[in-house]
């Protein structure tokens, strides 16, 4: 929108460009500026940002305090002390990978990709210039550029493969479906990346922020639409598959993404939710689309759904698969996996996951326990609780099945390598678990906890000895003969 010249800045560009026109009249050029914005404004941009550290610094100490801390005040100043082993363990959690996976349990997998999502460029990764070549563009910056922003590669596909089972539920809670959604987020990101081909503007603000400014909703949602029907003609396979969605259920996807006038009040500062990543604005149809949330918005969309006992089973059926699925690709030899297992005492025990690495037997117990929304931000106490409570719960089973297989009777439907000599239960979570104690029985070396991802055991065999892990409490020795 063109604004007067005494416009911009509620009058003072022109009230200051008077007397300075020699010196600034080479700064004026034609565009979009600013009007009803003025110095008053500006300062509360800062004042925004002192509230936003403030905010943070608040967060940081209520996450240690529910680790145990203590609150320190002193004068005006406040913080959180914590002991060493807090220390630690804090330093142990937060130097760990975290994978991708909804808030249900639900882990994506990242051998593919049909588009792209972004994150804050909080590990300052370096992008060589070369990679601007894919955009067709040249760029005269160094041999490698900082952004604030990184695309990370998604599979928009997997999501939904991986999530079918939640359909039906799914379409109860928001009244649309989950393959239109992911569809419709696709399609959003689709467009963004296609507004970038052969603009050299667009690629950097690309990097620099994760946001766009549209004049009109409805020309941007039949964008979308017409996009739609393009790839259903012409598409490539991998981008997405057949899609039936009409006009109006984009409209009805798009309205839940958008953050209006009357859904303001229901934002909290604990939660950081509801999400949203469209935000309409005063003028006319204008609104703004912030990527940035889109990752969030996406992993727990799920999250509210209500599951019945027989869906919950299904959760962990998945994520069995998913972990025997990443054995299966590094060429770790499974042993029984998803079976009962038979003694001739009559007895009985169900395996979820187990493999054999040189001389020891990995028996796994897989749990895939909903998170709670708040669990990554603050920590608080009654998560951490539950968490703790149902991962000793977790290393109970495992340690019992370990038992069990050291002094039950003779073996009926499985035979133990002979090649095997020790027995380790382990614990397998699709998250990052905050690991309550630096006691021996929790780790299997000193920063690799007993309840872990199934990246990071792998991650773990291959790169450990495991020379010291068969001093551990919890390794049992195996002998052959203790069952003949």
């Amino acid at each position: 929108m063109k604004i007067p010249n005494n416009k911009i800045a509620n009058g003072d560009f022109k009230r200051y460009h008077e007397p300075l026109k020699e010196i600034m009249s080479e700064f004026v050029r034609p565009g979009v500026y600013l009007g009803d914005f003025g110095y008053k404004d500006y300062s509360q941009i800062y004042e925004l940002e002192e509230i936003a550290i403030e905010y943070w610094w608040v967060t940081t100490c209520i996450r240690r305090l529910h680790k145990g801390g203590t609150l320190k005040v002193e004068y005006s100043e406040y913080r959180v002390v914590c002991d060493a082993e807090i220390e630690k363990l804090l330093s142990l959690y937060d130097s760990r990978d975290s994978d991708m996976s909804t808030l249900l349990g639900i882990v994506l997998s990242q051998d593919s990709s049909s588009g792209l999502l972004p994150c804050y460029n909080v590990y300052k990764e370096r992008i060589p210039r070369e990679m601007f070549k894919l955009f067709e563009v040249e760029l005269d910056i160094a041999n490698e550029f900082l952004p604030n922003i990184v695309w990370s590669t998604f599979d928009f596909k997997d999501f939904y493969v991986s999530n079918k089972f939640l359909e039906v539920e799914f379409f109860e809670y928001y009244k649309f479906n989950l393959k239109d959604f992911i569809y419709v987020c696709f399609l959003i990101t689709y467009e963004h990346m296609g507004s970038t081909y052969k603009n050299t503007n667009n690629v950097l603000e690309m990097f620099k922020r994760a946001y766009r400014y549209f004049t009109d909703k409805n020309e941007f949602v039949e964008g979308l639409y017409e996009i739609n029907l393009d790839l259903q003609k012409h598409g490539d396979e991998k981008y997405f598959f057949d899609s039936q969605i009409t006009l109006e259920e984009i409209n009805k996807i798009i309205s839940y993404l958008t953050l209006d006038y009357e859904n303001r009040n229901n934002l909290s500062l604990t939660t950081l939710g509801p999400k949203k990543m469209i935000l309409e604005l005063e003028e006319e149809n204008y609104i703004l689309i912030d990527y940035l949330p889109l990752p969030d918005i996406i992993l727990k969309i799920t999250y509210p759904l209500n599951l019945e006992n027989d869906v919950e089973k299904q959760k962990g059926y998945i994520f069995e698969d998913y972990v025997i699925k990443e054995l299966n690709k590094e060429n770790i030899k499974l042993w029984e996996c998803k079976k009962e297992l038979k003694q001739e005492d009559g007895t009985s025990k169900e395996i979820d996951v187990s493999f054999i690495y040189k001389n020891i037997l990995f028996v796994c117990e897989c749990k895939s326990n909903k998170q709670s929304i708040v669990f990554n931000m603050i920590g608080d106490r009654k998560s951490l609780n539950y968490r703790e409570d149902k991962n000793k719960s977790g290393l109970s089973q495992v340690d019992k099945k370990v038992d069990w297989l050291i002094k039950g009777s003779k073996p009926l439907n499985y035979k133990i390598p002979e090649n095997v000599e020790y027995i380790v239960p382990i614990l397998i979570t699709p998250f990052l678990e905050y690991i309550w104690s630096l006691e021996d029985k929790l780790w299997l070396n000193n920063r690799t906890p007993r309840i872990i991802k199934c990246r990071e055991l792998i991650d773990f065999v291959k790169e450990d000895s495991l020379s010291n892990l068969i001093s551990k409490p919890y390794v049992k020795k195996y002998l052959h003969m203790s069952i003949l």
